[in-house]
C-alpha cells in the first residue's frame, strides 16, 4: 500500500498530501471514540450465520515498528525485543474468528506502554460480546500465560486454551521439580490437574502432547512435548494440538492487513490507528465477497475458491477505481 504523499504526487486531480493529513487531522476523534467506531465497522454487515453458534476465536498483540519520538505521551509507544532496527513499537492487539470461510476480525484495541495481558485480555473479550458473538474457545499464545489472564477468563466464563510458558527454572528438589510446571515434561500424553502456587491460586488443567518427528538435519526421530494450559475446554491431545494450530490464522490476517496499511511516518498514534483499523476493515470485505459471492456454498464450511479473487488483487481494483476518478490519464510523476 502507498504512503499519503505517493498516492497524492501520482494522481493529477488528488489534493495535496498535507491538505489530506490537515483534513485528518482535524476530523480524528479521540481516541476512545475512535476505537468504538472501528470495532462497529469491523463487525457491521457481517453475515448473520456469523451469530448462530459460537465461534472459536483467537486474539493476538500485533508491534509496528517505530522510529521516532512518541507525539505527546512516553507511554504511546510500546518496548519489545529488537525488529527491524528498533526497540520502540506502537502495539494493536486484534481478535480474529477461526471458523473456515467466516475469518473475519471483530475487534480491535490499541495497547499502551505498561498494560499487562489480563487488561488487552478484558478489552477484546468485552468488545467481542458487544457486537453480540458467543466465544465457544479463546485461543491465546503464550503471551497471555500469567495467573491474572487465567482468573480473568474463568470469572468471565470465557474457556481458553494457550500454550504454557515456563518461566521459573529447574527446582533442585526431585519433588518439587515433579510438581512443576516442568515437571510435566516428562509426562505421557493426557490430562493432568495443576494449582499455581503462591500469592494467587489457580487450579487448571493442563493438556500434554507427545509426538514423535524427524529432525530435517540428521534424519533422526524425536520427541517433542507440547503443554497446553486450558479450561473450559478438553479433547484428545491430538484433538488439542490441531485446535490450536488454526490459531496462526490470525497470522495471516495481520500479514494481509499490512498488505493494506497505508505506509506513514506519522507520530500521531490515533491516525496510525485509524490506518491500520482500514486495513482490517479491507480484509472483513474481501471475506465477505467470498463467503456471499464468490463460494459454491453458503453452510458452515463453504467451498472456497481464494484463487478466483487474492486480497491483493482486491486491493489492486480499488487503486484502478481511484485512478479513473482522480487521474487524468498522464503518466504518474517520476523523479
Amino acid at each position: 500500500m502507498y504512503s499519503v504523499y505517493a498516492a497524492c504526487r501520482d494522481l493529477a486531480d488528488a489534493p495535496s498530501d498535507q491538505a489530506v493529513r490537515d483534513a485528518l487531522h482535524a476530523m480524528l476523534p479521540e481516541m476512545d471514540e475512535l476505537q468504538k467506531r472501528i470495532n462497529s465497522a469491523l463487525t457491521t454487515g457481517l453475515p448473520r450465520r456469523v451469530y448462530r453458534y459460537a465461534r472459536v476465536i483467537a486474539i493476538d498483540v500485533t508491534l509496528i515498528p517505530y522510529y521516532g519520538q512518541p507525539q505527546t505521551d512516553p507511554s504511546e509507544l510500546v518496548r519489545s525485543k529488537q525488529k527491524k532496527g528498533t526497540t520502540k513499537f506502537h502495539g494493536d492487539a486484534t481478535a480474529c474468528i477461526l471458523h473456515h470461510g467466516m475469518r473475519y476480525t471483530v475487534a480491535l484495541t490499541r495497547i499502551t506502554a505498561g498494560e499487562k495481558s489480563p487488561e488487552i485480555t478484558r478489552r477484546l473479550v468485552r468488545q467481542v460480546r458487544a457486537a453480540g458473538l458467543k466465544i465457544k474457545v479463546l485461543l491465546l499464545d503464550r503471551g497471555f500465560f500469567t495467573v491474572q489472564t487465567i482468573r480473568y477468563l474463568k470469572r468471565a466464563h470465557v474457556p481458553f486454551l494457550m500454550p504454557v510458558a515456563i518461566r521459573a527454572p529447574a527446582a533442585k528438589d526431585p519433588e518439587r521439580h515433579a510438581a512443576s510446571l516442568r515437571g510435566f515434561l516428562k509426562k505421557s500424553s493426557g490430562w493432568y490437574d495443576y494449582t499455581f502456587q503462591g500469592k494467587q491460586r489457580e487450579r487448571i488443567r493442563i493438556c500434554v502432547c507427545a509426538k514423535y518427528y524427524t529432525e530435517r538435519k540428521t534424519g533422526k526421530r524425536k520427541l517433542k512435548r507440547m503443554l497446553f494450559a486450558a479450561w473450559g475446554y478438553k479433547a484428545a491431545p491430538d484433538t488439542t494440538r490441531e485446535q490450536y494450530r488454526k490459531r496462526f490464522g490470525i497470522k495471516t490476517s495481520y500479514r494481509q492487513g499490512h498488505q493494506a496499511r497505508i505506509r506513514t511516518s506519522e507520530r500521531c498514534p490515533a491516525l496510525r490507528l485509524l490506518y491500520f483499523g482500514i486495513a482490517l476493515i479491507l480484509r472483513n470485505v474481501w471475506v465477505w465477497l467470498h463467503f456471499t459471492l464468490i463460494a459454491d456454498s453458503r453452510g458452515e464450511d463453504p467451498e472456497l475458491h481464494l484463487e478466483r479473487l487474492r486480497f491483493r488483487r482486491m486491493l489492486e481494483w480499488i487503486e484502478e477505481v481511484v485512478k479513473q476518478n482522480m487521474h487524468d490519464g498522464t503518466l504518474p510523476t517520476t523523479q
